[in-house]
């Protein structure tokens, strides 16, 4: 049994072929509490949320799915603002629906006033970019489901989130993903596209067909 990923403090696990052979009610992959996580799957499997999942994908979705199955306490959300000046620091409760809705009305102003000229209000459109990637391991390495983990971790690298430029696409991003979250692969090599892509600001890349060739050396 190998971690493969940490999401919102559950593991993903592979499960390997001695394993599966023992317990053929296993699947490939399985998610746990990291806090109960032992690496002894005799000791782990009764704790396990899920011990079925076919692929990495699902078993990421089955992680994630934890994470939104909270208790519901009826209390409501609240957002507090710090303001801080020289002489001294205020803190607010504010309902965050309010909030985003003075927001609103403000920048709904700024937009119809002259004063502003340099705001531009305007949808964003989607560029589908397909990727192609060379990986390279070791001879004799168990590649099985291999090439579905490097497309989920290229789909990750790609997908819509306040922490990436959307409107760009390193291969160095590309590269040190692969790299990082899967330790079999020694070289990567990116095929498609055929150059850094950087469009304008207004354009989202997000993934078309990823293909993965997979190469021992």
């Amino acid at each position: 049994m190998r971690k493969m990923k940490k999401i919102n403090g559950y593991l993903v696990v592979r499960f390997n072929d001695r394993e599966k052979r023992e317990d053929d009610t296993l699947g490939s992959f399985g998610v746990i509490d990291a806090e109960e996580y032992t690496g002894d799957l005799e000791m782990d499997r009764g704790v396990m949320e899920y011990d079925d999942a076919d692929s990495l994908e699902v078993a990421v979705e089955q992680a994630r799915s934890l994470n939104a199955e909270e208790d519901y306490t009826g209390l409501p959300a609240t957002c507090t603002v710090i303001r801080e000046t020289d002489r001294d620091t205020e803190m607010n409760q504010v309902d965050p629906q309010l909030m985003i809705a003075g927001w609103t009305a403000e920048l709904e102003q700024q937009v119809k006033n002259q004063h502003y000229d340099n705001i531009l209000v305007k949808s964003s459109t989607t560029s589908a970019t397909n990727v192609g990637v060379t990986v390279s391991v070791a001879a004799g390495t168990n590649t099985d489901g291999l090439s579905d983990r490097v497309t989920a971790t290229i789909q990750s690298v790609m997908k819509i989130s306040k922490d990436r430029n959307l409107n760009e696409l390193l291969q160095s991003d590309l590269i040190y993903a692969i790299r990082r979250d899967l330790s079999s692969v020694v070289n990567v090599k990116v095929t498609a596209p055929a150059d850094d892509l950087i469009l304008g600001t207004d354009i989202v890349i997000v993934p078309g067909t990823i293909t993965v060739t997979i190469q021992e050396v």
